[in-house]
């Protein structure tokens, strides 16, 4: 099995993503790219929402290193 990509991982770990009216949630709803950052925003427990970001040449450089 193919080793896990957690940084790429949008999974609940915070309070508010784990308590909500729907428990243990996040889901993406938009994202852009602005000066070389990908942002994303997501749903948090049907609660909040939120936003998270990782740099594109740090996003690609982890995509090399799990090849399709």
């Amino acid at each position: 099995m193919p080793e896990k990509t957690y940084l790429l991982n949008l999974e609940p770990e915070e309070e508010y993503e784990l308590i909500g009216y729907v428990n243990n949630v996040v889901f993406p709803e938009g994202a852009y790219i602005n000066n070389g950052t990908l942002f994303v925003y997501y749903g948090a427990a049907d609660r909040y929402i939120a936003l998270a970001k990782i740099g594109i040449d740090e996003l690609l450089t982890e995509l090399d290193k799990h090849p399709a």
